[in-house]
């Protein structure tokens, strides 16, 4: 009977040991994939991969100007050395979009016969593309599994083949699951 309960205080002495060590385990290590949304000038849909240590594919399917985007970017990380915690992150990087709006004043109707005048049409749809670039700080949470990261993402837009615009300060934070 003793020998009985001795085994039983060893097993649960080796389960309570490795439990820790998977609970260790599982808030060190890296994540590979994340999905979430972004909440900002510009929202969207987000999956990041990463493809190597702290180099990540990532995508966006966005809505902006009652239109829909889809933007990719390459994003690098570098953990941050704060003292309080090692889970935070910086981030950058860039790419691309393309996708559709609507915009108002970019398509001229001529009124009149001596070319002078003009009206704008309002509500056109037009296809745009562009250039992204993205900074910002990011949380991980690989105990939940979340990450929270709030981030400038900075974009030059090539409207209808008509018009440029840009937006410096298009901010978000965001919320992932981690997989």
């Amino acid at each position: 009977m003793k020998r009985l309960f001795f085994g039983m205080q060893l097993l649960v002495a080796a389960l309570s040991l490795g439990a820790c060590q998977l609970a260790n385990a599982q808030t060190t290590q890296e994540y590979s994939q994340s999905a979430g949304v972004r909440f900002g000038a510009t929202s969207a849909l987000t999956y990041k991969k990463f493809l190597v240590t702290e180099e990540a594919l990532e995508i966006m399917v966005s809505g902006r100007h009652e239109g829909l985007q889809l933007t990719t970017m390459y994003v690098f990380h570098v953990p941050m050395d704060l003292a309080f915690s090692p889970n935070f992150y910086a981030y950058y990087g860039a790419g691309g979009h393309f996708g559709f709006e609507e915009r108002n004043n970019l398509t001229k109707i001529l009124v009149g016969t001596d070319g002078s005048a003009f009206n704008y049409e309002n509500g056109a749809t037009f296809f745009t593309m562009g250039a992204d670039f993205l900074i910002g700080v990011e949380y991980r949470w690989l105990a939940a599994p979340i990450t929270v990261s709030f981030d400038v993402k900075p974009y030059f837009d090539y409207i209808g083949f008509r018009k440029t615009d840009s937006r410096f300060w298009d901010s978000a934070i965001s919320f992932k699951y981690i997989f």
